[in-house]
Formats: C-alpha cells, sequence, structure tokens
C-alpha cells in the first residue's frame, strides 16, 4: 500500500528546493549508470514504489526531477496510516483526512502521464469531501488506467452517509465505449460505497475488457446480470443487498459470493469456475453443496464457509454427491464448540481426490471439555491428500481425535501445519493451545510427514 502520510512536506520541498538538491549530487550522478537507463525503465522501477519514496528519489539528480510525475501507480491508502487508537478520535480524523486532501490534490496536479497502471484510493468517507473525491476521480478518468479500487469506508454511525459514484460521470451519453473515461479497465474493485444497478451496468457495458469485477459493502446493488458478450473472468458480490443475480453463458474462472439465501441465484452454463467461494447466512448447507455439485461441477479450489450449527444440521451418512474435480478444500467454521471439527468429515468424504485440506475454526467456546464424542465414521482412505492445514487448533478432544483422524486415512500425506488459536485480548489462550499441541501430537506423526506447529 502506498504511503501518503508525510508527502506533503516533501511535496513542498519538492517545489521549493529541489534546484539545490540537484547541485549538491551532479557529481555522483555524472558516474551513475543507472541514471543512464531510458527514461520508461526508469519510471518504471519508481513506479513500484511508495509515492513518498518516488519524489525523495527526485533528489538525486536533475536527471530523475520530473520521473515521479509519471509513475503509473497512484495508491492512496490513508486508512491504515490512521493508528488504530486514534480512528475514533473527531478532531484527529479531521485534520488528517484534510491533510492528505491537499496532499492527493498536488500529487494528481503535478501527475503528467496519461496513462496508468492503477489507481487506487482508500480514505475515510465523509459527506462534506464527496466534492473532493468526485474531482479525483474526474481527473483520473482523463487517463487511461486498467486498474481501479475504491475503499471508502464510513464511521459506523454514519453509515447512512455513503459515498456513490456520480451518474454523469460515467454516462458519456454516446455509447462509444472509446470515449468512456473507463473504457481501458481491466480491474475494478468498489469496496464500502453505494453501487446501483446503473452504475454496475455502465461500467459491464462500457468497459469491454474488464476481467476483474468485485462489489463489496454495498446497499443498493439489487439486480445484476452477467452475460456471454463479457471478457469478465473474476466476479466477487459480497455482503451486498442483492435480489437478483444472474449469471449466464459467462466464462467466469472464479466466483466469490457472500449473501443470503433470500438471493435469487440464476446460473447458466458456468461450469468453467474452478475456483469457487461460497458463504451463505442463515440457510441450509444443502443448498450451496447442491449449487457446487450442479452448477459448479469442474471446481478445482473450494473455498466454503459455514457455522457450526449448519454443519449440525448434516447427515452424517454422507449421502450427497462426489466433489470428484476438487483438489483443494477451505472449510471456514463459524461459532465453533467443543465437538464442532468433526461436522467437516461429509465434505472430506465427499472429495475422493482432495490434494490440500484447511480448515479455519472460530471458537464461539474456548473451554476444554471431558466428554465422550461421536465415532468418526468413513467411507474410504484419502488416497491424494497431501498437506493440511488445520487453522484455530484449540487442544480439545474434537481437535485431537479429528488430528488422529486424518493421519490415520491420509495415505499420501506429506505435511500437517497447526496454527493455534489466536486470542488477541489474551496470549494465555494461544500458550496454553500451543503447549497441548506439542504434548496432544508430537511423536503421532509417521516417518515421512512433517508437522509444523505455528
Amino acid at each position: 500500500m502506498e504511503e501518503t502520510f508525510c508527502l506533503l512536506p516533501l511535496l513542498s520541498e519538492y517545489e521549493q528546493n529541489n534546484n539545490n538538491c540537484y547541485s549538491s549530487h551532479i557529481d555522483i550522478v555524472m558516474e551513475d549508470r543507472l541514471s543512464q537507463l531510458p527514461d520508461e525503465i526508469l519510471v518504471s522501477i519508481l513506479s513500484q514504489l511508495t509515492l513518498r519514496e518516488a519524489v525523495r528519489a527526485s533528489s538525486l539528480s536533475s536527471r530523475w526531477r520530473y520521473l515521479w510525475m509519471h509513475v503509473t501507480r497512484l495508491n492512496f491508502d490513508v486508512i491504515s496510516k490512521f493508528p488504530y487508537k486514534t480512528r475514533t478520535n473527531s478532531d484527529f480524523l479531521k485534520k488528517e483526512r484534510l491533510r492528505n486532501i491537499n496532499c492527493i490534490n498536488q500529487v494528481l496536479n503535478l501527475h503528467t502521464s496519461h496513462t496508468l497502471e492503477e489507481f487506487n484510493l482508500c480514505f475515510p468517507f465523509e459527506n462534506s469531501f464527496k466534492y473532493e473525491i468526485d474531482k479525483w476521480l474526474k481527473l483520473a478518468s482523463s487517463k487511461k488506467f486498467e486498474s481501479l479500487k475504491l475503499f471508502l469506508p464510513v464511521k459506523y454511525w454514519l453509515k447512512h452517509d455513503r459515498y456513490s459514484i456520480p451518474i454523469e460521470l460515467l454516462n458519456h451519453g454516446s455509447g462509444d465505449a472509446s470515449l468512456f473515461g473507463f473504457g481501458a479497465l481491466k480491474s475494478l474493485t468498489l469496496e464500502s460505497i453505494d453501487v446501483c444497478n446503473q452504475v454496475a451496468n455502465l461500467f459491464l457495458s462500457n468497459c469491454p475488457l474488464l476481467e476483474q469485477l468485485s462489489i463489496r459493502y454495498s446497499r443498493v446493488l439489487k439486480h445484476l446480470e452477467i452475460g456471454p458478450s463479457l471478457k469478465l473472468k473474476h466476479l466477487e458480490i459480497y455482503l451486498c443487498e442483492i435480489d437478483y443475480l444472474e449469471i449466464c453463458n459467462a466464462n467466469l474462472i472464479s466466483f466469490s459470493f457472500m449473501g443470503t439465501e433470500e438471493t435469487n441465484l440464476r446460473l447458466e452454463n458456468v461450469s468453467s469456475v474452478v475456483n469457487l467461494q461460497l458463504k451463505v447466512f442463515h440457510g441450509s448447507l444443502l443448498r450451496p453443496v447442491d449449487l457446487i455439485t450442479t452448477k459448479f461441477n469442474q471446481v478445482v479450489k473450494l473455498s466454503l464457509e459455514a457455522n457450526s450449527l449448519q454443519l449440525r444440521c448434516l447427515d452424517f451418512d454422507h449421502s450427497f454427491p462426489k466433489f470428484n474435480n476438487l483438489k483443494w478444500l477451505i472449510l471456514t467454521v463459524g461459532g465453533a464448540t467443543d465437538n464442532t471439527p468433526l461436522g467437516v468429515t461429509p465434505f472430506l468424504q465427499a472429495s475422493p481426490y482432495l490434494e490440500m485440506f484447511e480448515i479455519k475454526i472460530k471458537w464461539y467456546d474456548t473451554r476444554i471439555y471431558d466428554r465422550t464424542i461421536i465415532s468418526l465414521w468413513f467411507h474410504s482412505p484419502f488416497q491424494h491428500l497431501k498437506v493440511v492445514r488445520y487453522e484455530g487448533y484449540l487442544g480439545g478432544r474434537a481437535d485431537e481425535e479429528f488430528t488422529n483422524y486424518l493421519l490415520e486415512y491420509s495415505l499420501a500425506l506429506e505435511k500437517f501445519i497447526i496454527s493455534p488459536f489466536y486470542d488477541h485480548k489474551s496470549s494465555k489462550v494461544e500458550r496454553r493451545a500451543r503447549s497441548r499441541a506439542w504434548r496432544q501430537l508430537q511423536g503421532k506423526f509417521p516417518q515421512g510427514v512433517e508437522l509444523v506447529i505455528l
């Protein structure tokens, strides 16, 4: 991420004192082979740096004086630079916002390149700054750029004040993609802003090169249709209040959906998807399982998020269809208690060609109980499973038994990685979990299987 803090003083210094700083380096630069490279290569090098570093490099010599103005990546990440403890300090936030607004204005006014690889803006939004953000997008749209990321979160008590992209900025009325300001886009990420149906459709219809689209946390996106005429390869719809999503004959490679079972998903000919990520809130896991086996039957990598209640509702007769192409399975389980890890076994038994398995346990109750656990039924050994990663290992009976089960029936196992449960409030729980892992698992692993406890 780009560093925008303290950039404003550097820009001021650049404008006021650049002549002085070059003269002191002139002798060094005479023998500087790097400065003898073509401008295009030097700009490419500077584009890999943060803006702060690129501006600072302008002091190396007169040869470098204006090169930073042509960098092809403009990443303004203001959010990550706020210390966590100050994010609720209104006076501090206001001061830093104004400071960074001035900084971004100066960079965009001085930047002269007509093409960009990336334009990323991560900025804490308030309605009073909407004019500035509109202006930045208008300046950016005057250039050709391939990647746009907007992340504009609001304070949790101001969630009614969300940024939305002005329709007039996108709709030029010509219908000609070559005249559309964002026509060269290949990647678009819109997070924590209100993306309405019209805005989403304008991007889709006027960006013929678009390959990646991610819309996250939009409250007003209700209807979206993805058809066969698009070059879109990667689609993510994450926690949007969407009612209808249609994907028909699209050549998607990856699809990520996180939402509720109320969303009407119309999926036709989406078997090109090989990387699938699903989470359906408040519903049965049978629906996503049905989608995987009937619509996404060529999936190679599956990320599925569920809660312990959804797992408990699965039948242990393992009767649902096989995932015959699945090689990599990532299961994230929230609200876990005692026996929860054992509930994932139906997915393992339905994946006969699995090579990598990751389980991520998010515990609701971290107490360890000394109780009898259900016995694990198995259909057949895992012939292809090579790597297991167990994240959130607490050290209870279910953790230990599930690990023993994987060790006993994984015939091709090469590596088993344990990441003990982490509690940011108390390091004591983490230390106990790591200690239990060593005590329970050392000496149990057969020769040739590597145990890694992080």
